[in-house]
Formats: structure tokens, C-alpha cells, sequence
């Protein structure tokens, strides 16, 4: 082992002849690894010819400043030249004078863009790739190369660190923030603080691959350079990481998981249903607006009007609701087993905690009124009256009634209604003997458009001593109403997060937390650096890793950032788009439709392109979809025999479909968003003709 340092600096190409290595340097420029810049998909072999024949113009590929505006012309690429056999035999390569003048180097490169523009490097997709490159060398004149020995595990990588401001005082220059390194964690990767050293490896830091390639310098003597391909297609990946904390999972706590699953499965779609009865009876209260006339009437639907609409709704929220029980019984049954016992068999209820007694009597006190539960079970929709549907006891009274039907004693669930609702393929019909046959047997909606402030919600009281998560449960919704039904049931998630132990002495595997649901450290705006770093495991303590300098800072764009250059795309349409034409066309593209598909698309074909566009338009405009019917069986033959199929289509046709649907689609929103002008642009193509 030598006695010099060994330090990484800028290729030797960027730096100049051997006379110039000799003569100082700036140190900045020096340990710098450089960015090189590449605008074709065969950026490697262009790389690799550009070093066997002319290294010094390696200079015109580093990185510079653009946009599609400001556009900075690329290097012409050195054409391959192949040596002699006898030239390569003695190790003489021929290759350009020095100082020759080619194509790309008559002018030299001038930024135009804007001044203060950030570097910024752009995806593949935006036909750019980019190269960092450094040399590993020993610290005397001519900075000869390095040797390394795989064998006793040397190794050579980068790795890209992020800026974020500090915790504490002033932001100041972005060249000043802190580092934060890439490493993994147990839920994924984040950004850790490198820490007041920059120069050190952080444990489990990504390192990124350096390849090696060997070039000629203008006196013969062979070096080498190390260079990697940058990442910039993982730019939503690192913006979208977080910072990591102590924990195992940054950015959550202990019950994050569980309380994300109950959200994603009871909470949420439970305030879909709250928010659609309170708009269906809003909506009451509005003059009806029936089709063809300019201007809306000054009456309210009539009686069979509210009737009809609200025998749709109300099965619709009833299904929904059933599979809502279904999976907050599983939840219960799962995470907080002494509660569901005690929703099964109330005697169990001294058994409970004070956080597990709050929340079961929370689902005791989520009730619904008698006139309600008459009415529910009946077929007249407004009120109390009518033919009986359901016996009173099928429409249970509070909401641990209703878990409880999703239930088997002591601590099971109902098997045979979960496989009825899992295998149920028909839409629920209340009136229709047999609808009510092929569905659980019980009503209990948990929202009703007639009656939206009789629906089952927890009677919630004013909870004290909220720690920040449970303060963050409840400011999820803006809701300035006093006792709003949305937070009624934030409240309740925030009893079910107490009532959950740590320490259970049956515990349940944790389910995933969603990457949605982790804080990224900035999501918006992203500034990284790259260093090299070069690992001597045989050599430790004495002698560690060596960490290159930091590059210039630079951003990565996203796949639609505005400033990105524009890979060229053309998609040629058909040209012959007479039926003649078009007939010619094969039909090789398939697609199954399962029989339950089959049903609902058949329930469609009333629909018309018009009666989408009202359905989305704001009043006066707006007009509901028409009825599609409250059945959709799965297709079926005379004989009873479930039937699905296979379409075949033509793609030329699709692809002229979609392009006039889209024309419709963006000329209509143009009279709300004004996109028109910045949608499409024409030229004229003369001769182009479909007949010839």
C-alpha cells in the first residue's frame, strides 16, 4: 500500500493536457465530478467512439443550462474511425490532430436561456440522458490513475444526495442546505441527514454502479475514466420519499397502518355515503329541470318523482352499506377482538378498557329512529305506509346490532353472509322478492337521503386531551356546521385509535401503510448533488472511504415539466377512412366481457353521448342521468346459462374515435378552461390525399 492520498478529481479530458495538470487548480473544479449531457438513445456508443477518437471534445457534452426555448444545440458526434490492424497491434490508435477543428467545435456553445435558470437534467422521455464521470487518482503531478483490486472487495459508486433546508435558521444558498443520503428503511427508501460530515458514507446509502472505459491521451499514455448513468426516470421516487426519522416506517407512528385500513375501508366510503344523501336531499329542494326546455320551471319533483329517486338511492347507499358492515366487522374482529366480543355478547362489556367501553358504546348509541326503520321496511318510500318488504326485526336498531348480524358468536365472523355478498352478481332490487333473496336479509343503511340527520352516526361527545394525531384526525374535513355528520365520524376513528393496544396479546399482522399516506420531505421541488465514492474495506480503520466533491446542485424534471425539450412523436392516422377503406382492416384486437360485464353494459345502451354532457354541466344546464334500471342481471341464454364474450374490434376505428371523442371532449371544457389554443396546432401537408 503507497503512502499518497488519493482523491477523485474531473475526468482528465475536462481538465486539460498534462501540462495543464501540472499547473494549480481550483479545488472546486478539480474534485467536482462533471455531468455530461447526451440527447440520443445511442448516447453509450457515441460516448465510447467519442473517447477512442477525440477525448478532448468531451467538453462540449457537460451539462449546460436549457429549455426548449432556450435551446443549446448538441454536439455532432465524432464518426467511428476504425485503426489499422498494425496500429493496433503496437497500441497506436489513430484519432484527431490535437487542436483539429470539426464540425461541432466551429462555434462555440452559447447558453440562451434565461439568467438564474436552475440546471436542470431531463428524463429519457424527453430524449436526454446524462453521464457522470470522475477519475479515481493519486495526488502527485500528472494525478496518475488509481489501481484498484477487486479481489480484496475495492469498489467504486456514487451516490446522489438531496438539499433540504435546515431544521433550524436561515435557508440561505442551496449549496448550503444540508445533504441527505438515500437509504432504506422498512417501509421504503427516505432521505436520512447526512450530518455535519458530508464526506462520510451513511449506512445502508444507495450506491449507484461506475463503469470504467479507457481512452488515449494526445502523448499515448492510456487512462481511465469512471463513469454512471444518472437516474433522472426516479425523480417522482425521491420527491416522493420522506425524511427518515428514528422510527422503523418515517413520518408514521406505531398505528399508522391500522388507522390508514380502517379510513381506506369504513370511514371514508361511510362519508361518501353521508355526502350523497345530503346532496340527493338537497336536491329536493331544487326546481326540476326537465329535458328541452331553455329555462328551469318554478315547481319540486312531485311525489312519484322523489318516490322513484329515492327507491334508487336507497338501494344503492343499502349496498354499499352492506359491504361497509361487513368490513368493519373483519377490522374489529381483527385489531380490536375484546371489542367485538363485546358487540356480539354485550354482558362482556365490564371485560373492557376505558377506551375499548367508549368506543363499543359508541356503536350501541348509533341508532336509528323508529319512524325511520317503518319506513325502510315498507314500500312507500315517503312515509310509514305501504306493503311490508321486511319484518321490524330485519332493520336492527343501533349499529352494533347491525355488526353483530355480521357475526358468530364468540369471536367469528358470519361466513355465509360474507360468501353472499361476495358471490352476489345482480344489482339489489327492494321491491323484487328475489333481489331480497340473493341479499343479506337485514336493512341498515348507514346514510338515508330522506332523512340525512336520522342516519346511524355515533352521538359522538366533545373529545378532550387530543395528542397530534387525533388533532389531525379531526381537521381532515372543513366543516364549520356544529355537530356535522363528517365529524361525528372522524371522532369515531379517533375512539377506535385509543381503543387499539400495543400491546395485544393476540396480535394481527400490520397491514401496508400506503405510500400516499407518508409525508414526502417536498414533494414539489427537489435539489440534488452527486459524489463519488471509492471503498477499501481491507484497508479500514486506517484508511476509509474517499468521497468525491459535490456536483454543481441540479433539479430533475418531471415527465411534464413545461421547460423539458420535446422528444418528436408523430402517430400516423389512417389514411383511407372511406368505408371502403376501413373495411380493409383487420378485427385482431379482442376483449373478454365477463357475463356480469355483459349486464351492466347492457344496462348503458340508453345512454347518449347528450345525456353525458348534461349530467356534468352546472345549472341551469344540468340534468341527471336517466334511470338505467335497477336489475342488471348478468347476460344469460333462454336457457339459463351464464354468457359472457369476446369482441373483436379494429384499431384504425378506435383510434379515429378516440381522436373525435377527444376534439369533443377538450372543445367543450374550453368554454370553462379556455384550452383551446394551447391544445393543438395545424400545418398544411399539400399532396396528401386519402384516394390516389
Amino acid at each position: 500500500m503507497n503512502g499518497h492520498e488519493i482523491i477523485w478529481t474531473q475526468p482528465p479530458a475536462l481538465l486539460g493536457g498534462t501540462a495543464a495538470r501540472l499547473l494549480p487548480v481550483p479545488r472546486q473544479a478539480l474534485h467536482r465530478p462533471a455531468i455530461l449531457r447526451f440527447n440520443s438513445d445511442s448516447f453509450m456508443p457515441e460516448f465510447l467512439n467519442l473517447l477512442d477518437t477525440n477525448p478532448e471534445r468531451l467538453r462540449d457534452y457537460q451539462v449546460r443550462r436549457e429549455t426548449w426555448r432556450g435551446f443549446t444545440p448538441a454536439p455532432i458526434p465524432e464518426a467511428p474511425k476504425t485503426p489499422s490492424m498494425v496500429l493496433q497491434r503496437l497500441g497506436i490508435f489513430r484519432r484527431s490532430a490535437p487542436g483539429a477543428v470539426t464540425a461541432s467545435t466551429t462555434s462555440a456553445a452559447i447558453d440562451t436561456v434565461p439568467a438564474g435558470t436552475p440546471l436542470k437534467l431531463y428524463q429519457p422521455a424527453h430524449q436526454r440522458h446524462y453521464l457522470v464521470a470522475c477519475s479515481l487518482v493519486c495526488k502527485v503531478p500528472g494525478l496518475p490513475d488509481r489501481g484498484m483490486e477487486p479481489g480484496r472487495g475495492e469498489q467504486t459508486a456514487f451516490v446522489i444526495r438531496r438539499l433540504l433546508p435546515p431544521a433550524v435558521g436561515p435557508a440561505g444558498s442551496v449549496e448550503s442546505w444540508d445533504e441527505h443520503a438515500w437509504v432504506a428503511v422498512q417501509q421504503g427508501p427516505a432521505w436520512r441527514n447526512v450530518g455535519a460530515d458530508p464526506l462520510q458514507v451513511v449506512d445502508n446509502e444507495e450506491r449507484l454502479p461506475l463503469f470504467a472505459v479507457h481512452f488515449a491521451e494526445n502523448d499515448r499514455r492510456r487512462r481511465r475514466l469512471l463513469a454512471g448513468v444518472i437516474p433522472v426516470g426516479k425523480r417522482e421516487a425521491y420527491l416522493g420519499a420522506p425524511k427518515a426519522s428514528g422510527s422503523a416506517t418515517p413520518g408514521v407512528t406505531p398505528r399508522t397502518s391500522r388507522k390508514i385500513l380502517l379510513r381506506k375501508e369504513v370511514v371514508e366510503p361511510w362519508k361518501s355515503l353521508v355526502r350523497r344523501a345530503q346532496g340527493v336531499q338537497k336536491s329536493f329542494s331544487l326546481p326540476v329541470i326537465p329535458s328541452g326546455l331553455p329555462t328551469p320551471p318554478d315547481r319540486l319533483p312531485t311525489g312519484s318523482e322523489k318516490k322513484a329517486r329515492l327507491k334508487l338511492e336507497r338501494e344503492q347507499i343499502q349496498t354499499v352499506s352492506w359491504f361497509i358492515l361487513l368490513d368493519f366487522a373483519k377490522y374489529l374482529a381483527t385489531y380490536l377482538k375484546p371489542v367485538w366480543r363485546a358487540v356480539l355478547d354485550p354482558l362482556r362489556r365490564d371485560q373492557l378498557t376505558a377506551p375499548e367501553r367508549d368506543l363499543l358504546d359508541a356503536l350501541t348509541n348509533a341508532t336509528i329512529s323508529l319512524a325511520l326503520r317503518e319506513t325502510l321496511r315498507r314500500d312507500a318510500e315517503l312515509t310509514a305506509t305501504g306493503a311490508v318488504l321486511y319484518a321490524l326485526g330485519d332493520v336492527p336498531v343501533s349499529l352494533r346490532e347491525a355488526l353483530a348480524k355480521c357475526g358468530a358468536s364468540p369471536d367469528g365472523l358470519n361466513t355465509e353472509l360474507e360468501r353472499r355478498l361476495e358471490s352476489v352478481d345482480r344489482s339489489y332490487n327492494r321491491y323484487s322478492a328475489d333481489s331480497r333473496a340473493a341479499w343479506p336479509g337485514f336493512l341498515f343503511p348507514l346514510a338515508d337521503p330522506n332523512a340525512p340527520n336520522d342516519a346511524p352516526l355515533p352521538p359522538v361527545a366533545a373529545l378532550a386531551t387530543l395528542n397530534p394525531e387525533e388533532q389531525s384526525e379531526l381537521t381532515l374535513d372543513d366543516n364549520p356546521v356544529a355537530n356535522d355528520p363528517l365529524e361525528r365520524l372522524d371522532k369515531l376513528t379517533v375512539l377506535v385509535l385509543r381503543a387499539l393496544r400495543d400491546d395485544n396479546p393476540d396480535p394481527a399482522p400490520e397491514p401496508a401503510v400506503p405510500i400516499a399516506a407518508i409525508a414526502p420531505a417536498n414533494a414539489l421541488e427537489g435539489w440534488f448533488v452527486i459524489r463519488c465514492v471509492y471503498e477499501r474495506p481491507a484497508c479500514e480503520p486506517l484508511h476509509g472511504e474517499v468521497m468525491s466533491g459535490p456536483t454543481e446542485p441540479f433539479q430533475m424534471a418531471g415527465f411534464f415539466d413545461p421547460d423539458a425539450p420535446a422528444r418528436p412523436i408523430r402517430i400516423g392516422l389512417p389514411i383511407d377512412t372511406t368505408p371502403g377503406g376501413l373495411r380493409k382492416f383487420d378485427k385482431n384486437t379482442a376483449f373478454l366481457i365477463s357475463d356480469t360485464l355483459c349486464g351492466q353494459i347492457g344496462r348503458l345502451k340508453g345512454l347518449t353521448l347528450g345525456d353525458l354532457v348534461l349530467s356534468v354541466l352546472p345549472w341551469p344546464f344540468h340534468k341527471d342521468l336517466p334511470s338505467l334500471g335497477s336489475e342488471g342481471e348478468p347476460c344469460k341464454t333462454d336457457g339459463g346459462v351464464s354468457l359472457g364474450m369476446i369482441c373483436s374490434l379494429s384499431i384504425p376505428i378506435v383510434t379515429i374515435c378516440a381522436l373525435i371523442l377527444l376534439i369533443i371532449m377538450v372543445s367543450l371544457f374550453d368554454f370553462i378552461f379556455r384550452w383551446l389554443p394551447y391544445f393543438i396546432i395545424c400545418f398544411p401537408l399539400p399532396g396528401l390525399k386519402a384516394k390516389k
